[in-house]
């Protein structure tokens, strides 16, 4: 059993199983605004893969404050969808991938830049950075204990569908970037606003559904 969250005075814990799911489902009802709720779940659901290893779990339950936003827990989720359709020749998949991604890398720090001013590649670098993170021990635990692999398949073979729709709507039109910036905003807005409740509910010894 994998964590999320752990209070040491009281020692009152939070699965990863119940965070994920919790943040999969707020992200979903606030993502039907757009027509992108698949969309939306799957990044709720994805965003905390890296905790899905024995490195997070040994800092959460010693509370070394020392290692406060040391320890990478937000690329793993984003590695991941990237590797399995980030080089697709469906511009459908490959879209959807990348705004995944986005939402994932991002719910820390802010929507990320994609490339520096001077045209470096930061977006690659967030995806595969070079300190050891842990990722393929976090992959296969999240996999195993959280969302199958077939579940993922299937939530993001409809958020292809929702980003289709988005992009069919402005085919040959300009616009078409703007909406898709517009859209992975949102997703993110989704995935921080999510997190971030469910982080209040927990503190506040409550659930979330308490005040849905």
């Amino acid at each position: 059993m994998y964590l999320a969250r752990h209070d040491p005075e009281s020692e009152r814990t939070q699965t990863l199983a119940e965070h994920s799911r919790t943040v999969a489902m707020l992200c979903r009802k606030y993502g039907e605004k757009i027509n992108c709720p698949n969309l939306a779940e799957l990044c709720g659901y994805l965003h905390d893969m890296g905790k899905a290893k024995q490195e997070f779990q040994t800092y959460l339950l010693q509370n070394d404050t020392t290692l406060r936003g040391k320890i990478n827990h937000s690329s793993a989720g984003a590695q991941y969808i990237i590797e399995k359709y980030g080089d697709s020749k469906n511009l459908y998949q490959k879209t959807a991938a990348q705004i995944i991604a986005l939402a994932v890398l991002s719910h820390h720090s802010g929507l990320i830049d994609c490339l520096s001013v001077d045209g470096e590649d930061i977006f690659s670098k967030r995806i595969h950075p070079e300190k050891d993170t842990h990722y393929e021990e976090s992959r296969d635990n999240f996999l195993r204990e959280i969302l199958s692999e077939e579940k993922i398949e299937e939530l993001f073979s409809k958020a292809e569908t929702e980003i289709k729709n988005i992009i069919d709507r402005y085919k040959g039109k300009i616009e078409v970037r703007f909406q898709l910036g517009l859209i992975t905003r949102h997703i993110l807005s989704c995935v921080i606003d999510a997190d971030r409740y469910d982080s209040c509910c927990f503190a506040e010894e409550k659930t979330s559904k308490d005040n849905n």
